[in-house]
């Protein structure tokens, strides 16, 4: 849904939640019937608003994954038409895959299990930009019916996310399945690779989860910053020496300053890993600059 372009204006509003909290921000949002997006970080999920309802929300558990979940929609099915299209909404409705009606409530379900489980995350910083609203049909969710839908909703298990133990400055008092569990978060493998390599079995895997993310001592790792990350090609002098290697050439031509590294990582087909590792690869050679999303990357050199 959303191209990155945003990233390059100036954002109406920042801060961090231990100033405001995300709840207060998007009932801030909703009063002044706010239109574009808020965008958290480090987790990259980005939440659509229009005239003060929630749109939709990206960046935790993709549309496809949602109608799978909810058995909408056959797996077979997305794979004919690509699950990871950014027109997947529009394509399903086209297929005659789904309802206007079904993609509505898709939309509502996906914006219920992404904001239990940001709501739940700590250290995020929030930025909102203005940004035009999204095509017809949207949730149209009311911000205060999705943060009560949302709290009352069981710590959601984002599979597919890459998490990392948080820091924290207390003590930390774990369970035997909580330690077997947090060995594999590495912050490059998904949840779902760390719960099947922890030997845990399914019940107590998830328990162990939620109860680390109740607890706070689980963020979204670095590599998530991607999605926030806008590089371009530096300014070279007479002595430039390009890449070695054929696949970091064709990342650094297409890093022109207007999509993010995750769009350019897909356009050369390169994992999320990958991507991070030859972002950070060619920055230090002084071939890339940031045009936008510092604070994301300065993280992700933490980690490659």
């Amino acid at each position: 849904m959303t191209k990155g372009l945003f990233l390059r204006t100036e954002p109406l509003l920042t801060g961090h939640q231990d100033e405001l909290s995300i709840q207060s921000v998007l009932i801030r949002l909703a009063g002044e019937k706010a239109t574009g997006v808020l965008v958290l970080s480090p987790s990259g999920a980005r939440i659509h608003l229009r005239t003060g309802l929630m749109e939709a929300l990206e960046g935790v558990e993709s549309l496809a994954e949602t109608l799978v979940r909810l058995g909408m929609v056959n797996p077979s099915g997305l794979v004919r038409i690509n699950s990871h299209s950014s027109d997947l909404h529009r394509r399903l409705l086209l297929e005659g895959l789904l309802s206007a009606e079904g993609l509505i409530e898709a939309l509502r379900q996906q914006i219920r299990f992404g904001l239990s489980y940001l709501l739940r995350l700590q250290n995020q910083r929030y930025a909102f930009y203005r940004h035009p609203p999204l095509p017809s049909p949207t949730a149209a969710l009311p911000v205060a019916q999705a943060l009560l839908e949302a709290a009352e909703q069981q710590i959601p298990l984002p599979l597919s996310q890459p998490l990392r133990l948080a820091r924290s400055e207390a003590a930390l008092h774990l369970e035997v399945a909580e330690w077997s569990l947090l060995r594999w978060l590495n912050g490059r493998r998904s949840l779902g690779s760390a719960l099947e390599l922890s030997g845990l079995e399914e019940a107590e895997g998830q328990a162990a989860v939620r109860s680390l993310l109740s607890k706070g001592l689980l963020e979204p790792a670095a590599v998530q910053g991607l999605r926030l990350i806008v590089p371009e090609r530096a300014h070279l002098g007479n002595n430039y020496h390009p890449p070695a290697s054929i696949k970091a050439n064709l990342f650094l031509k297409a890093c022109d300053g207007e999509r993010t590294a995750e769009q350019v990582g897909q356009e050369v087909k390169a994992s999320a890993e990958e991507t991070a590792s030859l972002l950070c690869m060619l920055y230090r050679e002084g071939l890339l600059a940031i045009r936008s999303g510092q604070h994301e990357f300065e993280h992700l050199l933490e980690e490659y």
